[in-house]
């Protein structure tokens, strides 16, 4: 049974550890892993017949009549999203003209119902080999996926017509050796742009090989090794011999060698078509429980669910079909009725292994940890060999916070093995819950050197190294791998924005923060780090909206208030300022930095006795943080108002201090006679400037003249109008004075 992983973070792209499936990818699908595969009936050789060669012709066909040969045997597969639209493709090839039945890939159709399918057009004596056109003018063939098999990587899809003048290909009743020549016809439209192409190139090797394609599919098969090279879109394609007999199907290439393809051989595409034939249509209980077995293993769970019960109606005392049907109202989340299948399969077959990892893992997504234990070590007394009960029991333990009983669990899975990367990203998880930064980090590294597509693996790397390494450059390349993993996720944008905003690449972090919330409008964390970009270059008012934004999605994030208020802060707002600060003290009351910002903004307001009343309290809760911050000040911005309806010229001379801490009235001392002058409007309010600098000081004189009259305003022109008092004031910045010209 597979096991139960629940991951923060799930990676949906289906490429594995140097492999890479060859479908055109417009899309991100989710490709479940394959259970061990029910034995299969004996075959009705009467209910299926399929023409397979047993000898080879005397003489190899060229390559032009190899091409004409196989070409009206391809098929073209397309599949598109929930607008109809174009959504990624990848190749087939007619196998039972009569049965109107198509192979593929089990990774091209994952997650995938229903495809359109288009045999080759000829026009003119010519192929149509352009894509749009194809699209535009052909005529699409209705495919529905049938059956598929992860560990083969084959798909059967069923027709709905057949065009006149496809022919299906002929199976070889052997593979091929080494040396042999090759050919393939696909539709590599992503690197040639072109559909039918035929490739050729020579056997290297014919093994069995396991090799991860991603997404949790595992292949194990008898594979072809070969130098022709394929390219994304020619996965499912045929791959034919010297007399165009079909030797083999084309599934992935290896990206870390050199013309390494690797197709699936012959062998398991008969071993295939035995099993999965007579399924077609299924008489007795043990054809719909495999039939529906299988679909489940494809992630067909409403399919699957149709057969067992169909299965269960014929023979309802059959424990392992109702295991099955659990399963799939598990994968359904129906925990309820999967837990009733399970318990009536275990009263029939009280040691029946499928049915208590099945009822395991529901209590495990019910949060039911103790029972959930239980039923992991009853398995684990049945088999102690079975590492993923020990990962699934091991959870159950972090969950509880039971860490040395977790990590021994991980350990023993890891032990039995260690090829998996799911039990490291566990262990992973559990050293990260204990603070073993370093353990942790090595965990996460280690499931992604074991399937170098675990987007999730990543993601926890980069933050470990983001947050507590403090090395931004690794993490920012950790972040792009799982983005390059899975381009639908937004919180592998979000992570690598977070580095460049870090490393004050403030454009390309804006454009990440904006394609996470493109990808994810209800992410507020992206909202309030976009925030962050626009106010570090000034851009309060969009701030201000991002933080807004983030509030509105999760109103209990003080550090949202803390930011908002910072907005308001920065466009002179203060009276919203101040209850934003005091909302993140109420959700956060040791927020030195609130307690700051907050008594700044009482300051502006004139306030005064709050705003020290503020930073007493920083002071307090940290004095070391306060004091980085909240400094004694001397002076003050002087901000000025002409309320009068007539422009007047204001004239100014102001005391501060000096570079050497001395004080000194500029331009010259009040008995001087020289001044300052600045023209203002009526209703203008501006922060007074000396030579583009923002005045601040401790003492003004201060008087102006009507521009256009006889009025004047001589109050503070032989005294002196104080900003701050001698003694200072405590405030993060430099508070601001209000001075104003009334009529």
């Amino acid at each position: 049974m597979l096991p139960t992983a629940h991951h923060r973070y799930v990676s949906r792209w289906p490429f594995g550890r140097g492999f890479i499936p060859l479908w055109t990818i417009f899309s991100v699908l989710i490709a479940l892993g394959a259970s061990p595969v029910t034995a299969q009936p004996p075959v009705d050789e009467n209910a299926v017949v399929l023409v397979r060669s047993s000898t080879a012709l005397e003489a190899p066909l060229s390559q032009r009549e190899i091409y004409r040969r196989t070409l009206h045997g391809c098929a073209w597969v397309v599949f598109t999203d929930a607008k109809g639209e174009f959504a990624g493709c990848g190749s087939g090839w007619l196998l039972d003209r009569d049965r109107k039945l198509m192979l593929t890939n089990h990774h091209v159709v994952a997650g995938h119902d229903v495809v359109k399918v288009y045999f080759p057009a000829v026009k003119d004596g010519k192929i149509e080999a352009d894509p749009r056109r194809t699209i535009q003018t052909g005529q699409a063939v209705a495919g529905e996926v049938f059956l598929s098999d992860p560990q083969r990587d084959l798909a059967l899809v069923s027709l709905a017509s057949v065009p006149d003048d496809a022919a299906a290909l002929v199976l070889a009743q052997n593979g091929p050796d080494p040396g042999d020549a090759l050919h393939v016809i696909g539709n590599p439209i992503g690197s040639s742009g072109a559909l039918w192409v035929l490739t050729t190139g020579h056997v290297r090797a014919v093994l069995h090989a396991s090799l991860p394609l991603g997404g949790g599919q595992q292949l194990s098969a008898q594979v072809i090794e070969s130098d022709l090279p394929v390219n994304q879109g020619d996965s499912g394609g045929p791959v034919v011999g010297a007399q165009g007999e079909l030797l083999g199907v084309v599934s992935c290439f290896h990206t870390t060698a050199r013309l390494v393809s690797v197709f699936i051989d012959v062998s398991e595409l008969h071993a295939f078509l035995d099993e999965v034939l007579p399924l077609l249509a299924p008489m007795t209980a043990a054809e719909f429980d495999n039939r529906g077995w299988r679909r489940y293993q494809a992630g067909r769970y409403d399919l699957a669910l149709g057969d067992l019960s169909r299965a269960a109606s014929m023979e309802p005392r059959s424990a392992a079909v109702l295991s099955h049907r659990g399963w799939c109202f598990q994968r359904t989340g129906d925990y309820d009725t999967a837990l009733a299948d399970f318990n009536e399969a275990l009263a029939i077959e009280p040691k029946l292994i499928d049915a208590l990892k099945g009822r395991c893992s529901v209590k495990l997504a019910r949060n039911e940890l103790e029972r959930a234990i239980e039923d992991a070590t009853t398995v684990i007394r049945l088999d102690p060999q079975d590492a993923q009960t020990y990962f699934n029991r091991a959870q159950s333990h972090l969950r509880r916070r039971e860490f040395a009983m977790a990590m021994a669990d991980f350990d023993r899975a890891i032990q039995l093995d260690g090829g998996s990367a799911l039990y490291r990203f566990g262990r992973g998880q559990a050293h990260s819950s204990l603070d073993h930064v370093d353990a942790a980090l090595g965990d996460f590294e280690a499931a992604t050197k074991l399937d170098e597509r675990y987007q999730a693996a990543y993601l926890e790397a980069a933050r470990i190294l983001y947050h507590q390494k403090k090395n931004t450059e690794r993490a920012m390349m950790l972040f792009t791998t799982a983005i390059e993993c899975d381009r639908l996720n937004a919180e592998a944008w979000l992570g690598r924005g977070c580095a460049l905003y870090l490393t004050r690449e403030y454009d390309r972090a804006l454009a990440d923060f904006n394609q996470a919330i493109q990808l994810d409008a209800a992410y507020h964390g992206a909202y309030n780090m976009r925030g962050n970009v626009r106010f570090n270059v000034g851009r309060y008012a969009e701030s201000l909206d991002d933080y807004t934004s983030a509030i509105r999605l999760d109103g209990a994030n003080a550090v949202y208030y803390h930011n908002r208020g910072n907005s308001y802060y920065q466009l002179g707002r203060y009276e919203q300022a101040v209850p934003d600060f005091s909302e993140a003290l109420r959700l956060n009351p040791k927020d030195v930095d609130s307690y700051n910002r907050r008594g700044n903004a009482y300051m502006q307001l004139g306030l005064n006795a709050n705003g020290q009343a503020d930073f007493a309290a920083a002071l307090k809760l940290d004095p070391k943080a306060a004091a980085q911050h909240v400094k004694r000040r001397y002076t003050r911005y002087l901000k000025v108002t002409n309320s009068t309806k007539e422009p007047i010229e204001v004239r100014l001379q102001y005391q501060t201090k000096t570079v050497k801490g001395g004080w000194a009235w500029y331009p010259a001392a009040p008995s001087s006679g020289k001044y300052q002058t600045f023209t203002l409007q009526p209703r203008e309010s501006t922060y007074l400037k000396d030579r583009d600098v923002q005045v601040h000081a401790a003492n003004v004189r201060i008087w102006a003249k009507s521009l256009t009259s006889s009025s004047r305003w001589d109050r503070y022109r032989e005294r002196d109008f104080q900003l701050a008092a001698p003694e200072g004031y405590l405030a993060v910045d430099v508070a601001t004075s209000e001075y104003e010209f009334t009529p």
